[in-house]
Protein backbone atom coordinates (compact mmCIF):
# COMPACT_ATOMS: atom_id res chain seq x y z
CA UNK A 1 0.00 0.00 0.00
CA UNK A 2 1.24 3.48 -1.06
CA UNK A 3 1.61 6.35 1.43
CA UNK A 4 -1.22 7.85 -0.67
CA UNK A 5 -3.25 5.09 -0.32
CA UNK A 6 -2.88 5.24 3.12
CA UNK A 7 -3.73 8.66 3.71
CA UNK A 8 -6.95 8.63 1.76
CA UNK A 9 -8.24 5.62 3.91
CA UNK A 10 -7.81 7.28 7.05
CA UNK A 11 -9.10 10.68 6.00
CA UNK A 12 -12.28 8.44 5.03
CA UNK A 13 -12.92 6.97 8.34
CA UNK A 14 -12.17 10.25 9.99
CA UNK A 15 -15.22 11.88 7.75
CA UNK A 16 -17.28 8.59 8.40
CA UNK A 17 -16.41 8.94 12.29
CA UNK A 18 -17.34 12.74 12.54
CA UNK A 19 -20.30 11.94 10.81
CA UNK A 20 -21.30 9.45 12.93
CA UNK A 21 -21.02 11.87 16.03
CA UNK A 22 -22.78 14.46 14.21
CA UNK A 23 -25.79 12.37 13.44
CA UNK A 24 -25.54 11.08 17.34
CA UNK A 25 -25.42 14.54 18.65
CA UNK A 26 -28.26 15.92 16.33
CA UNK A 27 -30.62 12.54 16.93
CA UNK A 28 -30.09 12.08 20.73
CA UNK A 29 -28.15 14.36 22.67
CA UNK A 30 -29.08 17.91 21.76
CA UNK A 31 -32.70 16.83 22.00
CA UNK A 32 -32.08 15.29 25.41
CA UNK A 33 -30.28 18.08 26.73
CA UNK A 34 -32.98 21.14 25.49
CA UNK A 35 -35.52 18.66 27.00
CA UNK A 36 -33.96 18.54 30.35
CA UNK A 37 -33.06 22.22 30.06
CA UNK A 38 -36.81 22.73 29.43
CA UNK A 39 -37.87 20.42 32.38
CA UNK A 40 -35.83 22.64 34.91
CA UNK A 41 -37.74 25.78 34.00
CA UNK A 42 -40.62 24.62 34.33
CA UNK A 43 -40.76 24.80 38.64
CA UNK A 44 -39.21 28.53 37.68
CA UNK A 45 -42.19 29.26 35.12
CA UNK A 46 -44.82 28.16 37.09
CA UNK A 47 -43.07 30.23 40.53
CA UNK A 48 -42.88 33.57 38.14
CA UNK A 49 -46.37 32.95 36.73
CA UNK A 50 -48.49 32.32 40.00
CA UNK A 51 -46.20 34.46 43.19
CA UNK A 52 -47.23 32.82 46.35
CA UNK A 53 -48.56 34.84 49.29
CA UNK A 54 -45.51 35.62 52.04
CA UNK A 55 -45.52 36.45 55.92
CA UNK A 56 -48.36 33.90 56.63
CA UNK A 57 -48.88 34.40 60.50
CA UNK A 58 -51.36 33.14 62.86
CA UNK A 59 -52.80 35.25 65.85
CA UNK A 60 -54.20 33.52 68.84
CA UNK A 61 -56.79 35.27 71.23
CA UNK A 62 -58.38 33.14 74.22
CA UNK A 63 -61.10 35.10 75.60
CA UNK A 64 -61.93 34.79 79.02
CA UNK A 65 -64.69 33.01 81.40
CA UNK A 66 -67.25 36.20 82.00
CA UNK A 67 -65.58 37.93 79.20
CA UNK A 68 -66.63 38.88 75.33
CA UNK A 69 -65.45 39.69 72.65
CA UNK A 70 -65.55 40.68 68.71
CA UNK A 71 -64.18 37.38 66.16
CA UNK A 72 -65.98 36.75 62.72
CA UNK A 73 -67.49 40.51 63.02
CA UNK A 74 -70.21 38.37 65.87
CA UNK A 75 -69.60 39.11 69.41
CA UNK A 76 -68.65 36.07 70.99
CA UNK A 77 -68.43 34.71 75.01
CA UNK A 78 -65.35 33.26 76.59
CA UNK A 79 -64.13 30.66 77.25
CA UNK A 80 -63.44 30.71 73.83
CA UNK A 81 -60.72 31.39 71.11
CA UNK A 82 -60.32 33.96 68.20
CA UNK A 83 -57.92 32.70 65.74
CA UNK A 84 -56.55 35.19 63.48
CA UNK A 85 -54.73 34.12 60.06
CA UNK A 86 -53.00 36.87 57.98
CA UNK A 87 -50.87 37.17 55.37
CA UNK A 88 -49.08 39.58 52.52
CA UNK A 89 -50.66 40.06 49.05
CA UNK A 90 -47.98 38.17 46.53
CA UNK A 91 -46.25 40.54 44.36
CA UNK A 92 -47.90 40.18 40.72
CA UNK A 93 -45.50 43.02 39.01
CA UNK A 94 -45.09 41.72 35.73
CA UNK A 95 -46.92 38.62 36.01
CA UNK A 96 -49.73 38.38 33.16
CA UNK A 97 -52.28 35.84 35.59
CA UNK A 98 -55.15 37.66 37.83
CA UNK A 99 -54.97 37.16 41.12
CA UNK A 100 -58.51 36.12 42.47
CA UNK A 101 -57.99 35.17 45.95
CA UNK A 102 -56.80 32.91 48.71
CA UNK A 103 -57.03 29.11 49.80
CA UNK A 104 -56.14 28.37 53.32
CA UNK A 105 -54.80 24.80 53.88
CA UNK A 106 -55.45 23.42 57.23
CA UNK A 107 -53.25 19.53 57.19
CA UNK A 108 -53.16 19.73 53.18
CA UNK A 109 -57.10 20.11 53.15
CA UNK A 110 -58.97 23.08 52.06
CA UNK A 111 -59.79 24.79 54.68
CA UNK A 112 -61.02 28.65 54.02
CA UNK A 113 -61.58 29.70 50.15
CA UNK A 114 -61.67 33.89 50.49
CA UNK A 115 -60.56 36.91 48.45
CA UNK A 116 -59.54 38.86 51.86
CA UNK A 117 -55.86 38.81 53.48
CA UNK A 118 -57.17 38.40 57.01
CA UNK A 119 -59.83 35.27 58.02
CA UNK A 120 -60.95 35.35 61.79
CA UNK A 121 -62.11 31.88 63.42
CA UNK A 122 -63.85 31.32 66.34
CA UNK A 123 -63.14 27.99 68.23
CA UNK A 124 -60.06 26.26 68.78
CA UNK A 125 -57.67 24.85 65.67
CA UNK A 126 -54.90 22.59 66.32
CA UNK A 127 -52.52 21.70 62.90
CA UNK A 128 -50.29 22.67 60.49
CA UNK A 129 -51.47 25.63 58.20
CA UNK A 130 -50.76 27.78 55.29
CA UNK A 131 -51.88 29.45 52.43
CA UNK A 132 -51.98 29.93 48.26
CA UNK A 133 -52.93 32.43 45.71
CA UNK A 134 -55.56 31.47 43.28
CA UNK A 135 -54.97 33.26 39.62
CA UNK A 136 -57.67 33.46 36.57
CA UNK A 137 -56.46 34.19 33.56
CA UNK A 138 -54.44 31.63 33.04
CA UNK A 139 -56.15 29.62 36.23
CA UNK A 140 -53.30 28.43 38.34
CA UNK A 141 -52.94 27.98 42.06
CA UNK A 142 -49.30 29.22 43.48
CA UNK A 143 -46.65 27.20 45.62
CA UNK A 144 -47.45 27.59 49.57
CA UNK A 145 -46.83 30.26 52.08
CA UNK A 146 -44.47 29.64 54.63
CA UNK A 147 -46.25 27.02 57.15
CA UNK A 148 -47.66 27.76 60.58
CA UNK A 149 -48.01 24.39 62.92
CA UNK A 150 -50.22 25.18 66.25
CA UNK A 151 -49.26 22.58 68.12
CA UNK A 152 -50.70 24.02 71.61
CA UNK A 153 -53.31 26.76 72.73
CA UNK A 154 -52.21 29.25 75.14
CA UNK A 155 -54.78 30.53 77.48
CA UNK A 156 -54.10 34.20 78.65
CA UNK A 157 -52.28 34.13 81.92
CA UNK A 158 -51.24 36.88 84.35
CA UNK A 159 -48.10 37.32 82.74
CA UNK A 160 -49.90 37.72 79.65
CA UNK A 161 -51.91 40.54 81.12
CA UNK A 162 -49.67 42.70 82.85
CA UNK A 163 -46.10 42.68 80.70
CA UNK A 164 -46.80 44.93 78.14
CA UNK A 165 -50.07 46.26 78.95
CA UNK A 166 -52.06 48.38 76.80
CA UNK A 167 -54.51 50.29 77.60
CA UNK A 168 -57.25 52.57 74.65
CA UNK A 169 -58.69 55.82 75.31
CA UNK A 170 -60.16 58.42 73.26
CA UNK A 171 -59.81 62.19 72.65
CA UNK A 172 -63.33 63.24 72.15
CA UNK A 173 -61.93 67.02 71.18
CA UNK A 174 -60.12 65.06 68.72
CA UNK A 175 -61.64 62.46 67.41
CA UNK A 176 -58.72 60.55 68.09
CA UNK A 177 -58.16 57.12 69.21
CA UNK A 178 -55.34 57.01 71.72
CA UNK A 179 -52.79 53.45 71.89
CA UNK A 180 -51.26 53.28 75.00
CA UNK A 181 -48.13 50.52 75.06
CA UNK A 182 -48.76 50.84 70.73
CA UNK A 183 -45.74 49.37 70.33
CA UNK A 184 -46.23 46.53 71.54
CA UNK A 185 -49.66 45.93 69.58
CA UNK A 186 -49.91 44.17 66.54
CA UNK A 187 -53.38 44.44 64.56
CA UNK A 188 -56.15 47.38 65.84
CA UNK A 189 -59.91 46.69 64.61
CA UNK A 190 -62.61 49.28 65.63
CA UNK A 191 -66.56 47.63 65.60
CA UNK A 192 -69.55 49.45 65.45
CA UNK A 193 -72.32 48.29 67.68
CA UNK A 194 -74.05 45.91 65.27
CA UNK A 195 -70.72 43.96 65.36
CA UNK A 196 -69.21 44.98 61.93
CA UNK A 197 -65.35 46.19 61.71
CA UNK A 198 -64.99 49.26 60.18
CA UNK A 199 -61.15 49.97 60.47
CA UNK A 200 -58.52 47.53 60.50
CA UNK A 201 -54.83 48.06 60.88
CA UNK A 202 -51.35 45.72 61.20
CA UNK A 203 -49.60 49.36 61.89
CA UNK A 204 -51.05 50.60 65.19
CA UNK A 205 -49.52 54.12 65.48
CA UNK A 206 -50.58 55.93 69.25
CA UNK A 207 -53.18 58.14 67.60
CA UNK A 208 -55.26 57.14 64.98
CA UNK A 209 -57.73 60.10 63.77
CA UNK A 210 -61.74 58.89 63.21
CA UNK A 211 -63.17 61.83 62.32
CA UNK A 212 -64.28 59.73 58.94
CA UNK A 213 -66.84 57.29 61.15
CA UNK A 214 -69.92 58.39 61.36
CA UNK A 215 -71.42 59.45 64.20
CA UNK A 216 -72.08 56.68 67.21
CA UNK A 217 -70.41 54.42 69.44
CA UNK A 218 -67.62 52.03 68.79
CA UNK A 219 -65.30 49.21 69.98
CA UNK A 220 -61.38 49.37 69.70
CA UNK A 221 -60.04 45.84 70.12
CA UNK A 222 -56.08 45.69 69.95
CA UNK A 223 -54.60 42.61 69.74
CA UNK A 224 -50.96 42.31 70.77
CA UNK A 225 -47.75 40.18 70.41
CA UNK A 226 -49.24 37.79 72.70
CA UNK A 227 -51.89 37.06 71.34
CA UNK A 228 -54.04 38.80 73.87
CA UNK A 229 -56.89 41.22 72.94
CA UNK A 230 -57.34 44.66 74.68
CA UNK A 231 -60.35 46.75 74.04
CA UNK A 232 -61.79 50.21 74.55
CA UNK A 233 -65.35 51.63 73.96
CA UNK A 234 -64.91 55.03 72.05
CA UNK A 235 -67.96 57.61 70.82
CA UNK A 236 -67.34 59.60 67.48
CA UNK A 237 -69.50 62.63 67.29
CA UNK A 238 -69.74 65.63 64.93
CA UNK A 239 -69.62 63.71 61.84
Amino acid sequence: MTLLGYEYRNCKLKIVVFGLLRNAITKFFLPSFLFLSFLMLLPLAAVAQFPAPSNFGISINYILTDQWDYCENEIVFGPTYCIIFSWNTPDTSGVSAILAGYRLYKEDTIFHTLSDTILEVTGPQIGKFYVTALYENPPGESDSSNIVIIDDLPIATKETQTEGKIEIGFDISQQQLIVKGYANAKTLSVFNLQGVRVLHTEKVPERLNLEGLPSGAYLAVVLDRHGAAWSGKVLVVGN
